[in-house]
């Protein structure tokens, strides 16, 4: 994240307040589900945050980048 510009900040707006951007995948394990958030920033470009829900009981976060 720190490579590409993107802060912790923004990487939660995105969870807290982005929209599902393409389809929602079966994860690897049972009870996991992949899911790309993504929300544009204010005064910035457009975030993605590529995410694994577990089990509904956590959030594993695989990459956040720019989506332009």
């Amino acid at each position: 994240m720190d490579w590409r510009g993107i802060t912790d900040r923004m990487m939660f707006e995105v969870l807290r307040s982005g929209y599902i951007k393409g389809e929602i995948e079966a994860g690897r394990n049972a009870g996991e589900w992949k899911v790309k958030m993504a929300k544009q920033i204010k005064g910035s470009r457009e975030v993605g945050v590529v995410t694994i829900v577990i089990d509904s009981s956590g959030l594993f976060v695989k990459t956040v980048e720019w989506e332009d």
